[in-house]
């Protein structure tokens, strides 16, 4: 969870241990896509795959929260190297994860 006034230096840990775990979640769900795509095309879904699948969309607006939050925290901190370092792998999970994750997926 981010706090308003957390520390710059709080604020970087938390936002690196963030993009850290986005990344750790994309390659799980590559590591998975063998087995959800084979049950989409045979058109039958496991209780994994419900699981999996109410999981993901359930955290997709509490993400996009958290995002928008933590992109307000950095335009209100001041420049700093842990900070640059924080924005940097925020970004990096943002976009990397996602286009890795779609160009090795397809």
């Amino acid at each position: 969870m981010l706090y308003s006034n957390a520390s710059a230096e709080e604020f970087a840990k938390k936002t690196i241990d963030y993009a850290m775990a986005k990344t750790a979640y994309f390659e799980a769900l590559r590591a998975a896509m063998p087995e959800l795509m084979r049950n989409a095309i045979a058109e039958k879904k496991s209780p994994q795959l419900e699981t999996f699948t109410s999981a993901f969309t359930a955290g997709e607006k509490q993400q996009e929260e958290a995002e928008q939050k933590a992109e307000a925290v950095f335009q209100r901190l001041p420049s700093s190297p842990d900070i640059e370092h924080a924005r940097l792998e925020f970004e990096h999970a943002q976009k990397g994860s996602v286009a890795r994750f779609c160009a090795e997926s397809s």
